[in-house]
């Protein structure tokens, strides 16, 4: 289908270019109302759609945000990411949304595609590593780029995250209530500092409760269903009466719940669990449901608050004059799922 240009408009009505370009943009400029409505009506006729590139590069202002997050199988990042898309859509602004797998290389991939298509900002949740500090940090100087739910210690950028800290103690507390003999912890073998801060929570809450654990007792694995079973394997092998186990993150609880089924374990009856996020059960087999017959109640669950961290990566990327310091933690709630 061809595409209806400024200069096709112009030609057809014998009016320059930049005529109907202003009256397009509601601009002004002396000419008659006649003349006006009729670059209108027949804009409107031809399905004229503005080159919004074209326009980007002569305003230096493409209204378009890219938003870069390291995983899209899970829950958090979907729900953050279609709050932020509504925010930005209600001021005019499109989001492009990038994801990097949770793969540096993939990561600067995007940023590059971004400068090419000369994005207003970028909204980030850094893959794992530090390979690209640097990089955001050059960015910054000229770039508005803010942060979200992963942030680097030590670094000069703006960022709002979960005080991961804060809510892992919060979450071992209520471990803490079940008494139980032993504490593991179930995490990804990819680490980046918001999860380094969980498990730097429940060392420290553990310790105060005087909750039974050691190195050992820290078991982390790919986010693979099958690596998640073999993990859990080594927790149930070590037969300890009424354990907890807390996961830095639901995603892994599938796993975890296959080898309980098999078991003929239940929850609370055998053990206590606790995770990061909502837990979206894998329900690929008719096995799988099997699965979920070892929840026998709701169990607690470490929600972050998304729809603040959403409101205020938005807020920062749409203020200018906002933007000197912008380095937030925000609380978590302990709920029942």
């Amino acid at each position: 289908m061809k595409t209806t240009r400024l200069k096709d408009i112009a030609k057809n009505l014998g009016v320059s270019k930049t005529a109907v370009s202003r009256v397009l943009n509601n601009l002004p400029i002396r000419i008659s109302k006649e003349k006006r409505e009729a670059i209108l009506n027949l804009a409107k006729s031809l399905e004229y759609r503005p080159n919004l590139i074209a326009r980007g590069l002569r305003n230096k202002k493409t209204k378009c945000i890219g938003i870069i997050v390291p995983d899209m199988s899970t829950l958090f990042y979907p729900q953050l990411i279609r709050l932020i898309e509504k925010q930005l859509s209600l001021h005019g602004y499109r989001a492009i949304i990038c994801d990097t797998e949770n793969e540096l290389s993939q990561e600067r991939l995007y940023v590059e595609d971004l400068l090419a298509r000369y994005a207003d900002g970028m909204i980030v949740a850094p893959a794992s590593g530090e390979g690209n500090i640097s990089m955001f940090e050059n960015l910054a100087k000229s770039l508005p780029i803010i942060l979200m739910d992963r942030n680097f210690p030590g670094e000069k950028l703006n960022y709002v995250v979960t005080d991961n800290r804060l809510a892992s103690r919060k979450a071992v507390r209520i471990i803490a209530r079940k008494k139980p003999s032993h504490l593991f912890y179930l995490g990804e073998k990819k680490r980046n500092f918001a999860i380094d801060e969980r498990l730097m929570g429940v060392r420290e809450e553990a310790s105060l409760k005087k909750i039974p654990f050691t190195g050992k007792d820290i078991l982390l694995c790919d986010t693979t269903r099958e690596d998640e079973r073999e993990k859990s394997k080594q927790i149930f092998s070590r037969k300890v009466k009424n354990p907890a186990i807390f996961l830095e993150s639901n995603r892994l609880l599938m796993g975890l719940l296959d080898i309980a089924y098999k078991r003929g374990l239940t929850i609370p009856e055998d053990f206590t669990v606790i995770g990061f996020d909502t837990f979206r059960p894998e329900l690929a087999t008719p096995s799988d449901f099997n699965s979920l017959k070892v929840i026998n109640e709701p169990t607690p669950v470490v929600r972050q608050p998304v729809a603040e961290m959403a409101a205020l990566v938005t807020e920062y990327m749409l203020s200018p004059g906002k933007r000197r310091k912008w380095r937030i933690k925000l609380k978590a709630q302990i709920e029942k799922q």
